[in-house]
């Protein structure tokens, strides 16, 4: 129940007051479900704040106006946000010694913030007060431990979009932060189970709550987009993959894979929206490759619709993820997808049924690549099949909202 407060001569309910915390706002999944998570939250009843480790990303400029936008006013340089590896070789690259050092002392004393190169304690906590707090992004210790002491809020919420195990990632590290939360959301069942199978005790605070793809936002970007054709080519096969270009993404079996499709003369193309760390690298592979007529770089596109429309198979050949974004929105415009069997793929796609689940490895995405590719009767299957569900999920915003 909403507080009324007296307003210019009006009672009137008391919005909520709600900020989210993550590590930026770059073209990336994780950001993507925060935008389309708070577009769904009414502007009456929530005022919204974001809260940036790194004010930066194409997706700044699509937060709404009436959400304001801060980032974590830690003194200059004190950490790099991609991890402790990143964080090395950047302090290396840039002469910053006494930095790459502190951050080494870190990784000897097991320190529960390896890249944080001040003490925690130097950054000042947020002024403001909250009725909710949402760490938006646990991948970031930094966040973990920022939400909890450096922001005053009634109620604290972790949210868990990418995997442990294949990641790397060691959430056990970080059990006693995770007790503190009043709730934890994993974005899809198999990764709830992972959760608790390294830290049981948290079962209780822990719930399943899908990113948020909305049908209608899609139909609408289409409409904004016009019916004109995205690619340069009507005579080809088009795949289609998006993702930022890091190793997760597993654009290094992608190439191989697209080499194997050339040498059996097939006649596609692989298209990749995206941009990243890697781009340089996977720019000379696809040329050492001779792939340039076979898989394109096309950089970040912030309405990626018309290309899932336009595109024949949807792949998305992951090391790992939590959910997969991309996939559901594929699913939504009945693309035929083949996906790798990272966490969360089991959650939206039934193998053989609404598309194809393999293994992580080169010659399982081939074959089954090269079966989609030369069976036009199987992708239609698939399209029907999909065309029978209800991938859209905008509905369990209002079960999101009464956990917070």
């Amino acid at each position: 129940m909403f507080k009324l407060c007296y307003i210019a001569g009006k009672w009137s309910k008391k919005m909520k007051k709600i900020v989210f915390v993550l590590p930026h706002m770059l073209c990336g999944g994780v950001e993507k479900a925060l935008l389309s998570l708070i577009n769904e939250m009414p502007e009456d009843k929530y005022q919204i704040s974001i809260i940036l480790a790194e004010k930066e990303g194409d997706f700044l400029n699509q937060i709404p106006a009436n959400i304001s936008v801060d980032k974590i006013r830690a003194p200059k340089d004190s950490y790099v946000i991609e991890g402790t590896k990143a964080a090395l070789l950047s302090y290396l690259k840039r002469g910053k010694l006494i930095k790459f050092a502190r951050v080494c002392i870190n990784i000897i004393t097991k320190a529960d913030i390896t890249t944080l190169t001040t003490k925690f304690e130097n950054i000042p906590a947020v002024q403001e007060k909250y009725d909710v707090v949402v760490c938006f992004h646990i991948h970031m210790p930094l966040l973990l431990k920022y939400v909890l002491y450096k922001i005053d809020a009634k109620n604290k919420v972790a949210w868990v979009h990418n995997d442990f195990k294949s990641a790397k990632f060691d959430v056990c590290k970080y059990e006693k932060l995770l007790e503190r939360y009043n709730h934890i959301f994993c974005v899809s069942n198999q990764l709830k189970e992972e959760l608790l199978e390294c830290i049981p005790k948290l079962n209780n605070k822990v719930s399943v709550a899908p990113n948020i793809i909305s049908k209608q936002y899609i139909n609408t970007m289409l409409k904004y987009a016009g019916n004109e054709n995205c690619f340069d080519t009507n005579d080809k096969i088009k795949l289609l993959t998006i993702g930022r270009l890091e190793s997760q993404k597993g654009y290094d079996l992608a190439i191989e894979v697209c080499k194997l499709l050339k040498n059996d003369k097939l006649n596609i193309r692989w298209y990749v929206l995206g941009d990243g760390s890697l781009r340089n690298e996977l720019e000379t592979r696809i040329e050492k490759n001779c792939l340039n007529e076979y898989f394109c770089l096309l950089g970040i596109r912030t309405n990626p619709y018309p290309y899932i429309r336009d595109c024949d198979i949807y792949v998305q050949p992951s090391i790992h993820e939590g959910y997969g974004i991309a996939v559901a929105e594929a699913r939504v415009l009945n693309k035929p997808i083949l996906c790798t069997d990272f966490t969360g793929a089991r959650d939206q796609i039934i193998p053989e049924v609404t598309g194809l689940i393999v293994d992580t490895n080169v010659q399982s995405i081939y074959e089954g690549l090269k079966t989609l590719i030369c069976s036009e009767d199987k992708r239609k299957t698939l399209s029907k099949n999909l065309s029978k569900t209800n991938p859209d999920t905008s509905k369990a915003v209002q079960e999101i909202l009464s956990f917070l």
